[in-house]
């Protein structure tokens, strides 16, 4: 109410957003993440072992949240890490499981 007596009707529709816009990842480690993540011989399997690089070489710390999305907006990466085979994983009984079935047409 007093907003609306000191300002008026206008200052109660304005928009305003915006919020906290301040960069959590610094221009020396984005330039450090473009260079791992554009790399082809780089082996960076996941954003974990990417954000223990920038902490290790840099000595930045930067949080996975923020890390996550700056490559997956950035550079549209997808690293994912591999799932562990089981111990009792039959490799025989998988290709039979797999192996296609030949059906002919008998008339």
């Amino acid at each position: 109410m007093q907003q609306y007596l000191k300002d008026g009707y206008l200052s109660l529709v304005e928009l305003k957003s915006g919020g906290n816009n301040t960069k959590t990842i610094s221009e020396k480690a984005q330039f450090f993440i473009a260079e791992k993540v554009n790399n082809k011989s780089t082996k960076i399997t996941s954003y974990v072992e990417l954000q223990l690089l920038i902490e290790e070489e840099l000595g930045e710390k930067v949080f996975y949240g923020a890390l996550y999305s700056h490559c997956r907006k950035n550079y549209k990466t997808k690293l994912k890490v591999a799932r562990k085979l089981h111990h009792k994983k039959d490799e025989t009984a998988e290709k039979l499981f797999n192996k296609p079935l030949n059906f002919s047409k008998t008339n």
